[in-house]
This record gives structure tokens, sequence and C-alpha cells, in this order.
């Protein structure tokens, strides 16, 4: 029975996506509509959605619940659905005897992490960081006092990062009736499912249907995108958010879907503010994009692009808020910052460690898509997508030039999961070649 329950969470979850992925605004790209592409797409705005409702409703009314969810999900299948975009062509994958090989290496890889989620416990980094906040919400019903009113009696770490991973896995303890962490290790499954297939339909744009699925398994098999989903951390999941603010992007009328995805993640991560940022860069230095590919339009068309930005920051109020009452600052840069002196010198040592550790983990699968999508003679990326991709890339990296920390421990501990978030974007981005109009 424990085990329905919490299938029936993740299909509540679900659900709202999918109910709000009739909308106009948030459908996403055409590709998103077909049948590959639908459920990962309805679990991406499903996950986003849940974690605002849940947020807003149990800071708004001190109590925490599943009842929002469920309101959520009823209201976006009841309301009308606005104008959709075109229907997609949906043919089936067309493989050879190679793409076959790859698929089913990555049906195989994906069920195997599958299976680990459900049959273990979270590990260390993802009981600490977001287990124990998940208890912490289910036990209190509460977000503010059960998070950070009562440290010392729950002790978990990184007090100040956000809550979405928590709400979610209370929002599975409710319906489970106790806290079992072999169960939440589904959520955990179902994003590393989304985020490969979100990558593969991205690739699809670009490459034969074979060789997107060759590079998916290549990236799906890289220790830092497997390890975070079995040590249950956030990464993923994020990546997951990277990639549909990317895929939307060049859409027309996508600002709903670019909001959502934003909203998912700052609420998942603090590097979720990275993405956010690197959102609002990517809209106001490229603005919209003409149809004839030029990129000229006035600043006041390109601050109105900021509208997702700007509602997207507003999902983060409440936890705002908590953390301003409570003093609760990012870990990085809780005392402050390095000595500029010593910039140039971290700059240098972190790019050497990019280098090595880039080579030597995701290195075949970025030679493999070099190789086959012929970039030196098709087009480039939009703008906006490079714009997005560089500013991400540059976020997450830079942190670890200016903290006070000591670079080197820090950041070798945390470069697998700088990559989880940053590798499948920079794969995918030659993709947005085939929608988004090159730069001239």
């Amino acid at each position: 029975m424990e085990s329905i329950a919490t299938l029936w969470a993740m299909l509540v979850i679900w659900a709202l996506g999918s109910g709000l992925s009739r909308h106009g605004g948030l459908t996403g790209p055409a590709w998103a509509r077909t049948r590959i592409g639908r459920p990962a797409w309805a679990w991406g705005l499903g996950t986003a959605a849940a974690g605002v409702v849940l947020a807003w409703a149990t800071w708004l009314t001190g109590w925490f619940g599943v009842w929002p969810v469920y309101v959520a999900a009823v209201l976006a299948w009841l309301i009308r659905p606005g104008e959709r975009g075109p229907a997609a062509p949906d043919p089936p994958l067309n493989l050879s005897w190679t793409g076959r090989i790859a698929a089913w290496g990555l049906v195989i890889l994906l069920s195997l992490v599958t299976l680990d989620r459900c049959g273990g416990d979270l590990g260390w980094d993802g009981w600490a960081v977001w287990g124990i906040k998940a208890r912490a919400i289910h036990g209190e019903r509460r977000l503010e006092t059960g998070v950070v009113g009562d440290m010392g009696r729950y002790g978990f770490s990184h007090p100040e990062y956000p809550p979405l991973m928590p709400l979610l896995e209370a929002f599975v303890y409710r319906h489970v009736g106790a806290v079992d962490e072999r169960h939440v290790g589904l959520l955990h499954a179902a994003w590393c499912w989304c985020a490969a297939i979100l990558l593969l339909g991205l690739l699809r744009q670009r490459l034969p249907d074979r060789w997107a699925v060759v590079v998916t398994l290549l990236v799906v098999a890289q220790r830092p995108f497997w390890q975070s989903v079995v040590t249950g951390q956030a990464d993923v999941p994020l990546a997951a958010a990277n990639l549909m603010v990317l895929s939307l992007l060049g859409e027309s009328g996508a600002s709903a879907g670019i909001g959502l995805a934003l909203a998912g993640a700052l609420l998942l991560k603090n590097e979720g503010m990275v993405t956010w940022g690197a959102t609002a860069a990517a809209l106001l230095v490229a603005g919209p994009d003409r149809p004839d590919g030029r990129i000229d339009s006035p600043w006041t068309v390109r601050v109105r692009a900021l509208t997702p930005v700007l509602v997207a920051a507003a999902s983060f109020v409440p936890w705002f808020v908590i953390c301003r009452r409570h003093g609760l600052a990012v870990d990085l840069f809780v005392h402050g910052t390095a000595p500029v002196a010593r910039w140039a010198h971290r700059a240098g040592s972190l790019a050497a460690a990019v280098a090595v550790r880039a080579a030597a983990i995701p290195g075949p699968a970025v030679l493999l898509w070099l190789a086959v999508s012929r970039l030196a003679f098709e087009p480039r990326p939009g703008r906006r997508a490079s714009v997005f991709a560089g500013a991400l890339a540059a976020g997450l990296l830079l942190p670890y030039v200016v903290t006070w920390k000591d670079q080197a421990w820090l950041f070798q501990t945390s470069l697998d999961r700088i990559l989880c978030q940053l590798l499948p974007v920079m794969i995918a981005l030659p993709a947005r070649a085939a929608q988004d109009p090159a730069p001239r």
C-alpha cells in the first residue's frame, strides 16, 4: 500500500504538469509535444509548479498539507486551455543497429538507477541536506519552524538551501504516512528519466536519431550524472530545469514556461540563482529574436522580455523572507570573499582542474558530439542560447574563484555537481541551431 501511495503522489504531481502543458506558453517546443517528450515535459512543469504552490501555501497558511497541489492540478485541467502551438510531427525513433543497442543501453541504465533508488536509502548529502528537512516538514507540518526554527533538534547541514526538494519529499511522506527514504527515491529516478528525455529531445533536432540516443547514453553514463541521482542530490533536477529553459529561449510566446522553469530552479538549489541570472542575461543582452535572424530590438522590448524572470523571482519570496528572518546566508560567502590578489591564481587553478576533469569524464561525449554535428560547417546556436550557456558556466565557476573557503578542497568536492548541471546544457547547445536563427 505504501508503494501505491508513493506512485499516487507522483501521479498527482505529473497530472499537475500535464494539465499545465495544455495551456499556451507552457506547451513547450514542438518536440516536447511528442509521445517521447510529453511525459518528461509534464514532469518538469509539475515538479516546479508543485514546489511553488507548496512553498507559498505553507508560508501563507503556516501549515503544510497536500491539498494545495490537488487544487492546482484540478484547476489546471478545468481551466480552458489557450491557443496551442502547431501539432508536432511525431515520427518513431529511426534507429540503426547502433541506435538500438544504445537505446537498450539507455533504458537499462535508467532502469538500474530506478531500481537502486527504490531499494536503497539516500546518500549522505541527500539525507543531510534534503532528507532531514523533509522529515522536519513532515513532522512539524510547517516550513519555517520545521526547517530552520529548530536546527539543533534536526541537525541538518546547509539550512539556507531552498526547500523545493524537501517539500516534494514531504509531500510523498504525507501520502505514505511515514518517513521512508526508499519511497522518495522514486522522485529522483523520475527526474533522471526526465532530464535524459529532455536532452534526447533537444539532440534529435540536430542529430540523426541513432546518434542522439548514443550521445544521451554517454551523458547519462557519466559519473557526475548518475551519482547525483543515486545519492539523492538536486543536481539532476536542476539540469532538467536548465534544459527546459534552454529549449524555450528560442520559442515565441514561451514566457510562462520560462518563468515556471526558473521558479523551480530557484527553489531547488542556490545554483538556481545562476540559472535565473543566466536567463536574464540571455533575454536582456540578446533580446527577442527577429524572424530574419537579426537581433536589434529596442531596449524597451528587451526589458519587457524579462517579465518571466521577474515573475520567477516572486516564487522565491517566501524562502527569501525566511532566510532574512533567521540570518541564513549562502555558505560560500558567509564570511565574505577571498582577497582580490588571489583571484587570478585561483582562476588559473580552476581552469586547469576543469580541463583535466572534463577530459577524464565527459570528454568522450563532448568529442563525439563535435564530430557528428559538424559544428564547423553548420549554423551556430541562436544568440540567446549561447549567452545563456556562457553565463551559466561563468556563474557556476566564478563563486569558487572569489569564495573565502579553501578552493582546492571545495572545488574538488563540487566539480562533479557542477558538471552534472552544466554538461547537458553544453552538449545540447548546438541543437538550438535547429530552432534559433543564426545571428548575423
